[in-house]
């Protein structure tokens, strides 16, 4: 398992248990969106940061500083858009960590996060990235490293309703964090506003350039005089900037009020900008609050004066050559033969709550994302299948049919994330179960030209000696490898009885055991008491066993004879040969009929 696990962790940058009962909060899985509920604190970007860079220069520099525990965080130069983490563990190994960047979003392993200073501070401080090990030291970039791509809007847009768009005015400045299909841009702007923006109406910003100089309403080289002219000629409320002729460095804001000009110096800080005893991070953000609130007694900027103006045929068409946007289809080119899709219920962690959501299998990419809907771009989350491994959900469980569960484990460090899903049928079901088998690490095809069709039935009969004070209300789960699939009614008699037997087809093949607990259901929540566990190899090439079973304790706070469960099984594996196999066959058949 420690070899299967490190040759997971080196590969990464190439490839990259809840009860039934609603009220049941587990231990051992955590909320969605731990961020959302975690103070996550991790140190100044500029001090781990490296921009893009390969993995060989990442080990050197992790090397020199020769310190186990230590990491930086680089863009993916094989896929350029992703990022790695580069890790020094223990032992001298180096792990680098494939981060999936989706719309404003970072995933490792599964999980998500609004940004990579969230992600470090997670694992610095809350979370293990191995088994036994966090974050601890950044390595710096030899100078801090500001790769983002910038934006400045052309004109003014508004969005479609019902879809991840967003509305902005010319001049308007973004950061770029995905380029999608189609002509599409993911932003942020600079007042942390996300969404989809045509890039038809974006213009590139030169990073060398002061932002100040690149927003359209600043003008560089125009005196006052022509200054004054141009603001005239656009009307009461318009404004324009320039640079300060008394003082190099800062700015001066002009502004037509009442048939008269008004001029406003800037102070820039470096920075910070100043203005009228009021401290401003940049241009755009005095700008938008003075359109918003009074910059004099009764008047507010109103109109940008822009140095350059677009024809009217120019803008009508930039317009229409915008193209509308679709969906999850902007994220990348699938491949058909690779993909499925369509909507499924999911289980909320938080609210205990089915939700349909729209859900897109990218077997090339090795994920499942969801969306709220199909006519959304940015996803709700995402499954890694190079963590997760997929199991059946028994109807008894949720008591509703065509369910099924992906858990997810990253790098073994007992941080374990369940996703349960249900069909609208059992047809649609199969297909989702099926192409989800050919991508999960425990179901995926072998080498190995034969399949295995695993099945295990399981009858709990019943329990005797149970200590009353203990279960007062007694049911069972039943769990393949520690993953909850099935569990029994409550039971409200003296002399506990079930009766119920569980059939569960198509297993994966990696299972080695099953275990049953029985639990006490209380008024708000459930406890697990005692369990018994049967390895898989004692039922093979039999007929079905009954067997009585000492209950063990779940833990030490539980006393003496807990009791015994009565319980048959049964297990089968059937080998099947490849379909050209029995073709063949059917032939030799055929011809002695």
């Amino acid at each position: 398992m420690a070899d299967k696990n490190t040759a997971r962790q080196t590969s990464l940058e190439e490839s990259l248990c809840v009860d039934g009962y609603e009220e049941v909060e587990t231990q051992t899985v955590e909320k969605e969106c731990p961020e959302a509920q975690l103070e996550l604190n991790a140190p100044a970007q500029k001090l781990w940061y490296h921009g893009r860079l390969d993995r060989q220069t990442a080990e050197e520099r992790l090397l020199n500083n020769n310190e186990e525990g230590n990491y930086l965080i680089r863009e993916s130069e094989s896929k350029p858009g992703s990022f790695v983490l580069s890790y020094h563990g223990t032992n001298h190994l180096i792990s680098h960590f494939r981060i999936i960047s989706l719309c404003g979003n970072y995933y490792i392993g599964g999980r998500q996060f609004d940004s990579l200073s969230d992600l470090i501070g997670y694992y610095t401080a809350w979370s293990c990235l191995l088994k036994g090990e966090q974050l601890k030291y950044p390595v710096p970039p030899p100078q801090p490293v500001d790769d983002r791509r910038k934006v400045v809007a052309l004109l003014s847009y508004r969005q479609l309703p019902d879809t991840d768009e967003i509305s902005f005015e010319k001049g308007d400045l973004f950061v770029v964090c995905n380029e999608l299909k189609d002509g599409w841009l993911w932003v942020t702007s600079l007042t942390g506003q996300s969404g989809l923006v045509p890039a038809a109406l974006m213009e590139n910003l030169d990073s060398s350039i002061d932002p100040v100089e690149a927003l359209p309403y600043f003008h560089g080289n125009i005196t006052k005089e022509i200054a004054v002219q141009r603001l005239q000629r656009a009307g009461e409320g318009s404004f324009l900037v320039r640079p300060s002729d008394n003082s190099p460095g800062d700015y001066v804001l002009f502004f037509l009020c009442d048939k008269e000009v008004l001029r406003y110096r800037i102070q820039n800080k470096t920075s910070f900008l100043w203005l009228g005893g009021r401290c401003f991070q940049s241009l755009q953000a005095i700008v938008e609050r003075y359109t918003k609130e009074e910059i004099v007694d009764g008047y507010k900027l109103i109109t940008p004066v822009h140095r350059n103006t677009l024809s009217s045929q120019q803008t009508n068409d930039i317009y229409a050559s915008i193209p509308q946007s679709s969906g999850p289809n902007l994220l990348s080119s699938l491949d058909e033969s690779q993909s499925l899709k369509g909507y499924l219920s999911k289980r909320s962690e938080r609210t205990k709550r089915w939700k349909s959501m729209y859900f897109i299998l990218n077997g090339t990419e090795s994920h499942l994302l969801y969306f709220e809907n199909e006519k959304r771009s940015k996803p709700k989350g995402l499954v890694e299948f190079n963590y997760s491994s997929l199991y059946p959900v028994h109807d008894s469980f949720f008591e509703r049919p065509n369910c099924f569960q992906l858990v997810s484990e990253y790098n073994n460090n007992n941080n374990v994330q369940i996703c349960y899903l249900c069909a609208e049928n059992g047809d649609s079901a199969q297909k989702w179960y099926q192409e989800l088998k050919n991508h999960c690490e425990n179901t995926r095809k072998q080498k190995s030209v034969l399949k295995k069709f695993c099945s295990l039935t399981i009858k709990i009969i019943d329990a005797q000696r149970l200590q009353t004070k203990l279960f007062h209300h007694p049911y069972c789960c039943v769990s393949l490898d520690n993953v909850k699939v099935c569990r029994t009614q409550v039971s409200e008699d003296k002399q506990v009885f079930w009766g119920e037997e569980f059939l569960l087809d198509d297993i994966p093949t990696t299972t080695e055991k099953f275990s049953i607990t029985v639990c006490n259901k209380g008024k708000r929540n459930s406890t697990d008491i005692a369990h018994v566990t049967v390895n898989l190899s004692e039922l093979e090439n039999t007929d079905m066993i009954e067997q009585k079973y000492m209950l063990q304790p779940c833990n030490s706070t539980y006393k003496g004879d807990l009791g015994t469960l009565r319980v048959k099984a049964s297990y089968s594996q059937e080998i099947i040969m490849p379909q050209e196999e029995y073709t063949s066959l059917k032939e030799v058949v055929t011809f002695y009929l």
